[in-house]
């Protein structure tokens, strides 16, 4: 994915507009099936907050996927993962077999640049939706994010994507797009 001279991993906030827009078209061109959960937590809950999404997620996909990849972090981190995954698997009735089998990749793999650029996207999508003070006219870095949005959009790689005001609830969201 992305031109095959690149020899660093790609992170979406460390990126400027030539490889940002490179990556939003070849998404475009692959329409790859993407699926985005959010839930926003402190610094010390996020531990909790990514289990509960991983629980989630692997219940959503059972049925839909073969081989999910989940980009690694570190071997703790990738443990809890992995009991994360098999306790969920465990609560369900799967006759000793489980649906998928996860694979763990580094920032290297191309793979996770994809995940990393929709991720990048919707984040700074919905910061700018949550924050009160922005105006239509603001120039800062979000705002000129929505061209990507709206490509990715249109080649229906991300669906609408919601933010509750700072009044509201953190509900977990879930954007999605399943394979036609």
């Amino acid at each position: 994915m992305g031109p095959a001279a690149r020899s660093r991993p790609f992170h979406w906030r460390k990126q400027g507009p030539t490889a940002r827009q490179a990556i939003v078209d070849l998404l475009s061109e692959l329409r790859p099936s993407a699926r985005l959960l959010v839930r926003s937590t402190h610094r010390r809950g996020q531990v909790e907050a990514r289990a509960a999404l991983l629980e989630t997620l692997v219940l959503d996909l059972i049925g839909s996927i073969d081989e999910p990849v989940i980009e690694s972090r570190t071997a703790a981190e990738d443990e809890r993962d992995r009991d994360v995954r098999l306790d969920t698997f465990r609560t369900l009735d799967l006759d000793g077999s489980p649906p998928f089998v996860y694979r763990w990749a580094d920032k290297a793999e191309r793979l996770i640049w994809a995940a990393d650029a929709i991720a990048g996207i919707a984040r700074e999508h919905l910061i700018e939706a949550s924050d009160p003070d922005q105006d239509a006219t603001s120039t800062n870095r979000s705002t000129l994010e929505q061209p990507y949005l709206s490509q990715l959009r249109d080649a229906g790689v991300i669906g609408e994507l919601e933010f509750p005001t700072r009044t509201e609830s953190w509900p977990d969201m879930r954007v999605s797009r399943l394979p036609s």
